[in-house]
């Protein structure tokens, strides 16, 4: 199992980075270009008014949009899938035949995805739409992923019993905690997971940056980082408070769900696993967040923004100026730790907190 892990890690990282890399962005587009490609001809079967150029879909007479981008390509979890596959010890034609097929359904079900987007998009409100996509869509294509696999470990005679029993009790503890999940997931998101990550990372924010040049302000989901900066242009002594729009970051925390839903599913020590796999989630949560504000501030205060001085005791200070380097790298270390956060690390909690169940399920793997 070390080694499975070990290679599954390697893959999915080497990956990632190659998918972040600027020689890849080409073929990236092009995969776009092909996805929206095939959202707009399942649309425009039934919808003649839908319009595409290039990446970008449209509808005649409605000022809704959807852009596919490479948030949207599905590449990471494609990514993932195959680096599971092929970290498990079975024969290559299983592989294969997992690889082609998985990567099938997979696609498909993003063109469902972003159809599904664009129909909603003109008929829907912002928010209500904006957590469809951002947040369900998400929670679901990460069930969807794993189920995948667990069909396909089903299908390489992995698992000792008998599938089809198994896979439904399976999905219907699933589907529940599925709901349970997400359910107790809003619930606490702005009342209590908001805040809570916003104290911590906040902390954690200062250790790096001093608070007059970093400080987190949250308005329910959505975070800012506030900077006391002067530019040259501005009358001496006067400050500008300087805000770094961070966004929602209520999809990062979708990962608590994931984890209830996969602890949930089992049925071993459910209450103590979920406690414990809640807090050690949240850890690997708070501390993507801070490397989100971290990234965010070393961007805002890159070499190609050296026009900015800090203000200090009503003195103008001229700005650190991080490399270019130093950016590049936090992006693709962001990259990397948020996909951990939001799959891998849910799955190998479950794992690893229900071992005697899996030993039962797992033969020789």
């Amino acid at each position: 199992m070390r080694w499975l892990l070990t290679v599954f890690i390697a893959l999915a990282c080497s990956g990632l980075l190659v998918y972040k890399s600027e020689l890849a962005q080409p073929f990236i587009y092009d995969f776009c270009l092909r996805l929206a490609s095939a959202t707009f001809l399942l649309l425009h079967a039934f919808n003649p008014a839908i319009q595409r150029h290039e990446t970008l879909i449209s509808q005649l007479g409605e000022s809704f949009s959807l852009s596919v981008d490479i948030d949207c390509s599905g590449l990471t979890f494609l990514w993932l899938f195959w680096a599971a596959l092929l970290a498990f010890n079975v024969s290559w034609p299983y592989r294969i035949a997992g690889i082609v097929v998985g990567s099938v359904l997979i696609q498909s079900s993003n063109v469902l995805r972003l159809s599904s987007l664009m129909w909603i998009g003109p008929r829907l409100d912002r928010p209500v739409f904006d957590f469809i996509h951002e947040m369900l869509w998400t929670l679901l294509l990460d069930v969807y992923l794993l189920a995948l696999i667990v069909v396909w470990l089903y299908c390489c005679g992995v698992f000792t019993h008998r599938p089809l029993r198994v896979l439904l009790r399976f999905s219907l503890r699933v589907g529940l905690a599925t709901l349970l999940g997400i359910l107790s997931w809003r619930i606490m998101l702005e009342p209590v997971l908001m805040p809570l990550f916003s104290m911590f990372d906040n902390m954690l924010l200062h250790t790096v940056f001093p608070k007059i040049q970093a400080n987190l302000t949250e308005t329910g989901s959505e975070w800012s980082i506030d900077t006391r900066v002067l530019t040259p242009e501005q009358a001496p002594g006067k400050i500008m408070i300087q805000a770094i729009y961070i966004g929602s970051i209520a999809k990062y925390t979708l990962s608590l769900p994931l984890v209830w839903l996969l602890i949930a599913s089992i049925p071993y020590r459910r209450w103590r696993n979920i406690a414990l796999a809640t807090v050690l989630q949240m850890l690997a949560i708070t501390l993507t967040l801070w490397l989100l504000l971290v990234m965010d501030v070393i961007n805002t205060f890159s070499e190609a923004k050296t026009y900015y001085v800090l203000i200090e005791q009503n003195i103008r200070l001229p700005l650190f100026a991080f490399p270019a380097g130093l950016v590049l790298f936090t992006d693709r270390l962001f990259g990397i730790v948020a996909a951990f956060t939001g799959i891998v690390i849910p799955t190998l909690l479950a794992f690893y907190l229900n071992r005697p169940w899996w030993s039962e399920k797992l033969k020789h793997h």
